[in-house]
């Protein structure tokens, strides 16, 4: 059921052409697409619009990739690239990379960016740690061959701290400068247990 939200409008679309693809042979004629679409919408303006059609447009009905590009051009989010542009600039790695990755993607497919661009906004959202890591890696000129990279570090990065939780070693709550310099002056040997 679209719930009326812009935003929801090309995923829903894309659900209801699936299902028609599913279902090949219940559906023999574009209207018989069309028909099964509008059963779909919530009461309120996408049923409205839906009722406006048969009325006023119904050869509409009878294209069904006709109707669903109006159905998009009616009720899509006016202004997409802007839209994806706050939510990528807000963009930050909480949890794995994968997961990040896939967020940063969605938003990237409405934005037409340079690789150089898309490469600096990716990396500003990862998690420091991860970018401390990545720090000497050599850095591929794609993001599709740069995410790959950043995805295996951050899954090594977790393996290693789990390692150090199973061993009772926590990790470090400071990581300036000045508190491992002090930390290196006061400590003359590593007496920290070994796991591997």
């Amino acid at each position: 059921m679209l719930s009326g939200k812009a935003d929801d409008v090309e995923l829903f679309i894309r659900e209801v052409k699936a299902c028609v693809q599913l279902q090949r042979g219940a559906f023999l004629t574009d209207e018989d697409k069309t028909l099964y679409f509008s059963l779909y919408l919530k009461s309120g303006t996408a049923e409205l619009w839906y009722n406006t059609v048969q009325i006023n447009e119904p050869a509409l009905l009878t294209n069904f990739d006709s109707f669903s590009r109006a159905f998009f051009k009616r009720f899509k989010t006016t202004d997409l690239a802007t839209k994806y542009l706050t939510t990528i600039e807000a963009l930050r790695q909480t949890g794995s990379a994968a997961s990040y990755t896939n967020q940063f993607l969605e938003c990237l497919a409405y934005l037409y960016w340079t690789e150089e661009t898309k490469l600096t906004q990716f990396n500003r959202g990862l998690k420091p740690d991860l970018l401390r890591a990545l720090a000497f890696t050599k850095r591929d000129l794609t993001l599709d061959k740069w995410i790959p990279v950043v995805i295996l570090t951050d899954d090594n990065l977790f393996e290693i701290d789990q390692e150090l939780k199973r061993c009772g070693v926590n990790k470090p709550a400071q990581t300036s400068k000045s508190a491992q310099s002090s930390t290196a002056n006061t400590q003359s040997s590593d007496h920290r247990p070994r796991c591997w």
